[in-house]
């Protein structure tokens, strides 16, 4: 049985019977490398540009974006990314990054333009992670309507809902 909860916001995904999942934003992921990699000067970059690189992932359910939905985004686009879990939160995996240790990938909103020995790079892939509203799918609280409905008129829904780990 889960704990109470009324409402929270995760990355989804969400694969639990007991929860439903109301999509809310839509935020583009960032390539995250070292400074003084040979790729950092561009404006853009693909995945596949990444393809001979180490990849850096924080260990599961320690982040909105988990080692396995890595290997998805990679593989949607043809990459089979060489993958290393370094743990933490993406905040550890980035300062592993400015190590030049690896890359990874940043939802745009964890972004820190002044982070020491990382430029952030967007993906011409339009790579993105989907964050939703979750509540119990018996949830019995009135308040939860409203906050559904508040939802609803602030975040449309899109005409078809992505599919978790393709590419936008």
């Amino acid at each position: 049985a889960l704990p109470i909860l009324d409402a929270g916001l995760m990355a989804l995904p969400v694969w639990h019977d007991e929860l439903l999942a109301r999509p809310l934003a839509r935020i583009p992921l960032l390539a995250a490398l070292p400074r003084e990699h040979q790729l950092a000067t561009r404006t853009s970059l693909t995945l596949r540009a990444l393809a001979q690189e180490e990849w850096l992932t924080c260990t599961p359910y320690a982040t909105t974006l988990p080692p396995e939905q890595v290997q998805a985004l990679c593989m949607a686009f043809g990459l089979v990314p060489r993958t290393r879990a370094v743990g933490g939160s993406e905040h550890a995996v980035v300062a592993r990054v400015a190590a030049g240790v690896g890359v990874t990938l940043v939802p745009q909103t964890l972004v820190n333009p002044q982070q020491e020995g990382v430029t952030f790079i967007p993906l011409d892939d339009q790579v993105t992670l989907d964050v939703g509203l979750v509540t119990r799918a018996d949830h019995r609280n009135p308040a939860l309507a409203a906050l559904l409905g508040a939802a609803a008129l602030t975040f449309p829904q899109p005409a078809a809902p992505p599919r978790a780990g393709a590419p936008a």
